[in-house]
């Protein structure tokens, strides 16, 4: 119940304050003490509780596709694209990427039989460092003929905790950086 988690009291409440006054003087210019022409800012950082073991979480994103633009002459035979991800997300999981025509339609799905592994992660469930994990996706000639017929990949990203017992922390600062890339074989003329 989403308004139950919203309302959930904190077990406790840390504040940090960092102050500085007329830091810069060497004796004591009580003339220098308060201005009222400036103002104090203040800042809050907040964090919300999101202590959590998650399984099969969807993260989907497309990118427009030319095949044209990748092979003019039509010499592609095989070969495979590879996903170079970056990750800092306290989740590793599996990624497939699904190709679409221009109507929309889904007319091919390309799957890796690699893992996206998840960020390294300290003791209380917080991603301290990133893991690049590259996920090889085969092309046959069959799925070559497909790709020309491709307007977009759909990237489908499928996320687990690591370990279903072990509760992670999401932030602000945790991403998921993706690459695509091709290793290609090019028939030559």
């Amino acid at each position: 119940n989403l308004d139950q988690l919203i309302e959930t009291n904190p077990q406790f409440f840390k504040t940090e304050v960092v102050s500085f006054m007329n830091g810069s003087l060497n004796t004591p210019d009580y003339n220098q003490f308060i201005f009222s022409d400036y103002g104090i800012d203040t800042y809050l950082n907040l964090e919300i509780p999101m202590h959590f073991s998650a399984k099969d979480i969807h993260i989907t994103d497309s990118i427009p596709f030319d095949y044209a633009n990748l092979d003019k002459d039509g010499q592609l035979q095989k070969g495979a694209l590879k996903l170079i991800a970056k990750n800092h997300f306290p989740f590793g999981g599996t990624i497939d990427l699904f190709l679409v025509n221009d109507l929309g339609e889904r007319v091919g799905t390309l799957t890796s039989a690699n893992l996206l592994e998840s960020a390294t992660v300290d003791a209380n469930g917080k991603s301290i460092s990133e893991i690049k994990s590259v996920l090889e996706y085969p092309l046959t000639a069959q799925q070559v003929d497909v790709l020309k017929n491709t307007s977009h990949i759909v990237i489908d990203v499928h996320l687990n905790t690591p370990n279903p017992d072990q509760k992670v922390k999401l932030y602000d600062s945790d991403y998921l950086d993706l690459t695509l890339s091709g290793d290609l074989t090019i028939r030559t003329k």
